[in-house]
């Protein structure tokens, strides 16, 4: 489904709601068939949008969901739950998916909770290849007993076999300046 059905902006929303009211203002006023029709129309097609958005998720809002997946696995010091939510062809500069467990390490030594924040809607970019990806980018830290790690973080979702998008890279960056890239200390090669 394309992701204008299956995630519509709020403008689309706004748009529609708007016909609705001035289609009802109309029909009202008139009280004919025919402006009766359109705004009765106007009133399923926000409802198909509707219930379209909400039956139906979109690679963003699964890439999202994967991201909350991830990092609650972190925070629950879980490495083989976090590693479900990371595909097989994962590979970033390098780091394949079992160097991946390091960061659940990390987390644990240094007592670490991370959060994410500020999904950027705007800079969602859909690549129509072979499996389908999508790019999502936020900010995300880590807050532990040394201090907090702040960054901007521009990660990959792939559709796996199974149908479930599943991180395939990511990177990280400078979180005031989006694209000085600044990897994350402790990890890596």
């Amino acid at each position: 489904m394309p992701p204008f059905l299956s995630d519509p902006p709020s403008t689309a929303y706004l748009v529609l709601a708007a016909l609705v009211i001035v289609a009802g203002a109309v029909a009202a006023r008139w009280q004919d068939r025919k402006r009766v029709g359109i705004f009765l129309v106007s009133l399923l097609l926000l409802g198909g949008l509707y219930l379209l958005d909400r039956l139906n998720a979109s690679p963003r809002e699964e890439a999202v969901e994967g991201v909350g997946a991830l990092l609650d696995a972190v925070n629950q010091r879980q490495p083989d739950r976090f590693l479900s939510h990371v595909s097989d062809s994962f590979d970033a500069k390098g780091l394949k998916k079992a160097d991946l467990r390091r960061a659940v390490e990390l987390a644990r030594q240094f007592d670490a909770k991370v959060v994410a924040w500020n999904f950027d809607r705007n800079r969602v970019v859909y690549h129509d290849t072979d499996p389908p990806a999508v790019d999502v980018e936020f900010d995300a830290k880590a807050e532990g007993p040394g201090g907090t790690v702040p960054k901007h973080v521009k990660a990959t979702f792939v559709r796996d076999p199974d149908g479930k998008y599943r991180m395939r890279s990511f990177a990280t960056y400078n979180i005031v300046q989006k694209q000085a890239e600044e990897p994350i200390p402790g990890l890596g090669k």
